[in-house]
């Protein structure tokens, strides 16, 4: 505790007055006559005893009281262990963090909340002394004011705050802002933040713990929240391309997802997509309160290359969200890599001829063959998909390599030879998390059937489409016999789906998921011995398509990023002089050549929503930059939540409800956070309560008589 007036302490030299008056009063009481009896003479000692205490209660509340109304006085004040503004003469440097993302953006009875923002700013600078310095940091975008600015300097870079949706770094900033703050030991310190206290803002702070036990001892944080009531929101967020085997003859689908963030009902609102210019359809939405919907358009891509669009909301107010774009790649042929135990001995099976054939009629396969020697020395990074076909074992070198071929988004086809090792098979298996191999139905080559391929049942990518039908068609085709497959364990999990099965239930053929590709595994092989599946219609059909479903994965044939976050990403390129373009500026990322590509990364802060193009002179490739769909999100937390939520990473030194004061009321808060609380009014209160009782004791507690 301080005090303003700490001269005025002299005042205490009254408490002398009732310690003299206390000192005058100690006379012996007088004598009277009374009977010699015993009793009245124990009366007389017990008397005298509560004589003594009453006066020295009175000495006692008399003293209290009169000390009271010194200190009240001297106006004695809590000095808040935020620095503020404060009368001493050490300057102060001010460290002011704005949220200036899209959310700011509402509006409500005073006006647009980024305004509001500045003019608590502006309070906070026109507070200050000249010997002080002011860090400015926004949340969003890049940081244009790096350096400790005057108070003059500070009002004109508010001036130039202004919304904008570049991505949220607010974990970053604190720590740049605090680690600035601590290395300044020169000058005190005071952190305020003006936000509209997002919860997907605040939870952004996720990770400042370990970069902020320092602040909790030195430099407190004082939140200022802008705004009451968040305005309802509606937004786009989401698009995706389906599991789906895309080429330029083919429809591309498209899902679009829609949220209603706002507490009421989202009506006359109006979602479509546009690809190459051109309109795909539109959807009327009707949602309620936190609900979402996803929306299915199909748009023909009409060449190879890179198919480019956008879902478009309308009718919604808050627009910065209504907007998401796209980009797909639409590849000329997909490349294979036919691995074989021997070439020379591939002649019964059926796969070779099947690419030969799909290469020759212009589909959109290109194939090599290779056998398991040549593997070790072979670039698979410029393949789409390997086919591992009728391979005794699978060697422990291969396991790595192709691990990391399906997890940066190609694909992977294996099929069983007859001399095929189980558990190496299995160790396999194992590393991809794609199921086991349990055992063996029928025996190879004896042309018995035991079993045959269960009907085909449509809702997946290889089996849509594989045949030109109508609606309402039915198709009519002998299913195959199986003499000879292996009886395949599906991996738990929900990581595998099984698209083939046999008339008793083993599955035939398994996809697994593994990191962005696929790993088809077949349970049967390609050549006579294992049925006649090889020389039925329906083969070549559906081994062309899980071919292209393998080499087609989405993530390979996407490229997209998220605002927020530092660009990172490995692009098929072959040069490494790389440029990022959008329509008005241009980038130069840090490039690195690897085995899959180029490595590019970039911090990407002022980057926007938009279609940018990355390119190394000989090949383009467009990338679809997005906002991140948290900021869509306007619900905030209650002052009390808001600091259960950050005290976890700041020291918040209690929060201003900006949005509930007048510029008057918001001004003293202000000032009263820097300076401290006064406090005289409570010694005035304890000065007569102490006079109250005082009087009280004098009136009731009458021991002389």
């Amino acid at each position: 505790m301080s005090f303003l007036n700490p001269f005025l302490f002299i005042s205490l030299i009254a408490v002398t007055i009732p310690i003299v008056i206390h000192l005058i009063n100690l006379r012996r009481p007088q004598k009277l006559a009374y009977s010699t009896v015993f009793f009245f003479k124990e009366l007389q000692k017990s008397t005298i005893r509560n004589l003594k205490l009453k006066r020295l209660l009175l000495l006692l509340l008399r003293v209290a009281a009169v000390t009271f109304l010194a200190l009240a006085l001297a106006r004695p004040f809590i000095t808040p262990k935020f620095t503020g503004f404060s009368a001493a003469g050490t300057p102060v440097l001010f460290g002011i963090v704005i949220d200036n993302g899209p959310s700011m953006g509402q509006i409500d009875g005073k006006g647009p909340y980024i305004e509001q923002a500045r003019d608590v700013a502006n309070i906070l600078v026109n507070q200050a002394r000249n010997t002080d310095r002011f860090l400015i940091y926004t949340t969003h975008g890049e940081n244009r004011f790096n350096e400790r600015l005057s108070p003059a300097q500070a009002l004109m870079a508010l001036d130039e705050i202004a919304v904008n949706n570049k991505g949220a770094h607010t974990r970053n900033r604190f720590r740049e802002l605090i680690t600035r703050m601590v290395d300044d030991a020169e000058y005190r310190t005071a952190l305020y933040w003006i936000t509209d206290a997002r919860r997907t803002q605040v939870e952004a702070l996720e990770g400042l713990e370990t970069a902020s036990q320092s602040l909790k001892e030195r430099i407190p944080v004082l939140p200022v929240i802008i705004g009451e009531e968040p305005s309802p929101n509606v937004a786009i967020t989401g698009v995706d391309i389906p599991a789906q085997i895309i080429s330029y003859d083919k429809p591309v689908g498209v899902n679009v997802e829609v949220t209603n963030f706002g507490s009421v009902q989202a009506i006359n609102q109006y979602v479509a997509l546009e690809s190459e210019g051109r309109q795909s359809g539109q959807y009327e939405i009707s949602l309620g309160p936190g609900q979402s919907q996803s929306y299915y358009f199909e748009s023909v891509a009409g060449k190879t290359g890179d198919f480019r669009g956008r879902a478009i909301l309308e009718g919604d107010p808050v627009s910065f969200d209504n907007i998401r774009y796209f980009s797909v790649r639409v590849p000329e042929r997909r490349k294979v890599l036919l691995v074989t135990e021997e070439l020379t001995g591939s002649s019964s099976s059926y796969i070779k001829p099947v690419l030969d054939a799909a290469e020759q009629t212009g589909a959109h396969i290109i194939s090599s063959n290779i056998n398991l020697e040549a593997f070790a020395s072979t670039e698979i990074d410029n393949y789409d998909a390997v086919i591992l076909e009728g391979l005794a074992e699978i060697p422990e070198f291969m396991h790595g390599t192709l691990q990391r071929f399906v997890q940066d988004g190609k694909g992977l086809i294996v099929l069983p030879g007859t001399r095929t090792s189980v558990n190496s098979y299995n160790r396999f298996l194992n590393s991809f998390n794609a199921g086991r191999i349990s055992g063996l139905r029928g025996d190879y080559g004896r042309f018995e059937e035991v079993a045959r391929l269960d009907r085909l049942v449509e809702g997946h990518p290889v089996l849509d489409e594989i045949f030109d039908k109508k609606d309402d068609e039915t198709i009519s085709i002998e299913l195959p016999s199986l003499y000879y497959y292996q009886k395949v364990e599906a991996a738990g999990g929900g990581g595998s789906q099984v698209l083939l099965r046999s008339t008793l239930n083993d599955p035939l053929l398994i996809e697994s998921r593994y990191g962005g590709g696929r790993f088809l595994l077949f349970a049967m092989g390609a050549d006579p011995g294992w049925s006649n599946f090889s020389i039925n219609p329906l083969y070549a059909p559906l081994f062309y398509r899980s071919v292209l479903y393998a080499a087609g994965s989405e993530q390979a044939g996407m490229l997209k990023h998220t605002l927020g976050r530092s660009f990172d990403a490995i692009v098929p390129l072959g040069n490494i002089d790389v440029q990022i373009a959008s329509e008005e500026q241009v980038f130069r990322p840090e490039a690195v050549r690897t085995p899959q590509g180029i490595r590019l990364q970039y911090a990407a802060v002022e980057w926007e929503p938009g279609l940018y193009s990355i390119s190394d002179g000989e090949t383009e490739r467009l990338m679809a930059v997005n906002q991140d769909i948290s900021e869509s999100n306007f619900s905030t937390f209650s002052a009390v939540d808001f600091v259960n939520a950050i005290k976890e990473y700041v020291d918040v030194q209690n929060v201003i409800m900006s949005g509930r004061m007048t510029a008057d009321e918001l001004l003293s808060t202000i000032q009263a956070a820097g300076f401290g609380s006064e406090v005289w009014m409570w010694f005035i209160i304890a000065a007569l309560i102490c006079l109250i009782a005082e009087t009280l004791i004098t009136k009731m507690y009458k021991t002389e008589k």
